[in-house]
């Protein structure tokens, strides 16, 4: 499960959208863009130039052969973006 992602950006990107996609078993590779699903967005309004803003999710989960993606939908450009993500294994299912 994907638990949350922490993003630092070198500009103001104001209101800025962080997604979660997904592709499933059987998807050849190279995959194109169009094969990922949106699973979950967490929208942030990124309000300081190089200062951590973090997105919660919690519906972003995959399972055993999932190809899984992150995008970033700045309403104003980023520039340089550093990234965190925080997944959670269950390596018991």
């Amino acid at each position: 499960t994907l638990e949350s992602i922490q993003i630092r950006t070198k500009s103001i990107s104001n209101s800025t959208a962080i997604g979660f996609h997904r592709v499933g078993n059987g998807v050849g590779v190279p995959i194109d863009q169009s094969n990922f699903t949106l699973i979950e967005t967490q929208t942030l309004n990124i309000t300081s130039e190089n200062t951590v803003f973090t997105a919660n999710f919690s519906n972003a989960s995959f399972t055993t052969g999932d190809i899984i993606g992150v995008s970033v939908n700045p309403t104003n450009a980023t520039d340089d973006v550093l990234m965190t993500i925080i997944l959670i294994f269950d390596w018991n299912t």
